[in-house]
C-alpha cells in the first residue's frame, strides 16, 4: 500500500503533499505541471525524500538527500518527454474516475 504525505484537496481536484515545496517550476517544456519535493517516512524508511507530480501524487523520483531527489526527477523527465508524462498523469486520473 502507497501511503503519501499530504492529502488529496476534493475542491481543487489536487494532491497537496505537506510539508512541501514547489521545484522544477522552469523545467524547459514542463511548465505546466507541478512537482514537489517533501520527506516521506514510513516504519523502516526514516525520510527519504520524494518528488511528486502534483495532480496525481505520483511519484517522479526519491532520493535519501533532496537534491538528489530533484536532480533525479529532472533527469527522468527530460529523458521521458512532456507527451509521456502528460499521457502518464491522465491514466493515472483516469482510473481514479472509473473507480
Amino acid at each position: 500500500m502507497t501511503m503519501w504525505k499530504g492529502y488529496f484537496d476534493q475542491h481543487k481536484k489536487t494532491f497537496v503533499p505537506e510539508p512541501a515545496e514547489r521545484v522544477m517550476a522552469d523545467l524547459s517544456g514542463f511548465e505546466e505541471f507541478e512537482f514537489y519535493v517533501h520527506q516521506y517516512s514510513f516504519p523502516g524508511n526514516l525520510g527519504n525524500w520524494r518528488v511528486t507530480e502534483a495532480t496525481t501524487g505520483a511519484r517522479v523520483d526519491f532520493a535519501s538527500i533532496r537534491e538528489q531527489a530533484i536532480e533525479d526527477a529532472k533527469q527522468r523527465l527530460l529523458e521521458h518527454g512532456h507527451e509521456a508524462t502528460r499521457r502518464c498523469i491522465q491514466k493515472i486520473l483516469q482510473s481514479r474516475e472509473s473507480s
